[in-house]
């Protein structure tokens, strides 16, 4: 069996009304594939949030109907923190992840993006495999990709991620920065050497990170199971200025090892 890392977010901004308890939300899972959940974060404006999540065969994650306060999940600061799944869920093709949430603050929130991280699982036959060398070397190596966004709406669409020394790069990990007014909502979408997103929609760049600010890094967020680049091949990420108006300029840096053979 082959493993292809694959996020799901909810396709629209969820919101909470003062004091709502809002049941049966749902994200759906594509047809073409099994998912595995291995890691999971909620991101929100306010914080003040409760959630619980089901299993596919309608249980609870905790095993009973209390809701839990989402910050076992996100930071209050409006960055997401990341929750291992352990062990992994696997939601059937054509199933959805269901969960229930609730407004503890009084106050509504108006942003709300659950953000679930794992593999689609296949058949060796079923799809392409990006070819590495039978046996290789490994050696730390980084790329940077650097791009100023302009404008509300604003979408900059196929920004090349590509190893310079032409070799297959698998990428472990990915930080960001940036100069310029603070994005808060940019999203990204991230494509592979045939096309394929792995993902289902846009998602927002603070999903994934406990950051960043202007004057420092943020922790990197894990990729797993890695990405790998293939030899002189090249990922695609999109970028959406979803709601600010700029100017800004981000930098990621997309952290793993050249795979060099021997």
């Amino acid at each position: 069996m082959l493993e292809r890392p694959f996020y799901y977010v909810s396709p629209t901004v969820q919101t909470l009304a003062a004091n709502e308890t809002s049941y049966d939300r749902r994200i759906e899972i594509h047809g073409n594939s099994d998912f595995y959940l291995r890691g999971m974060c909620m991101l929100n404006a306010s914080g003040a949030v409760a959630g619980r999540f089901r299993r596919p065969d309608g249980s609870f994650f905790t095993g009973d109907p209390e809701f839990m306060h989402l910050t076992g999940f996100m930071n209050t600061a409006g960055f997401a923190r990341w929750t291992p799944i352990y062990p992994q869920i696997m939601y059937p093709r054509n199933g959805a992840f269901v969960y229930d949430l609730r407004d503890l603050g009084g106050a509504g929130d108006a942003g709300i993006f659950p953000f679930l991280a794992g593999v689609e699982r296949y058949d060796e036959s079923e799809i392409q495999q990006t070819p590495i060398p039978k046996v290789y070397n490994e050696y730390d190596h980084s790329i940077q990709v650097t791009q100023t966004i302009t404008g509300l709406g604003t979408q900059i669409l196929d920004i090349p991620v590509v190893c310079a020394t032409g070799d297959p790069f698998a990428v472990r990990s990915v930080s960001w920065s940036f100069v310029g007014s603070e994005p808060l909502t940019l999203h990204f979408r991230l494509w592979d050497q045939y096309q394929k997103m792995f993902m289902n929609t846009w998602a927002p760049l603070r999903c994934l990170f406990a950051g960043p600010t202007s004057a420092t890094r943020p922790y990197p967020a894990s990729i797993f199971p890695q990405i790998i680049i293939p030899a002189y091949g090249r990922l695609s990420l999109d970028l959406w200025n979803r709601t600010e108006a700029g100017p800004f300029t981000v930098e990621l840096t997309f952290h793993g090892v050249r795979m060099v053979g021997v």
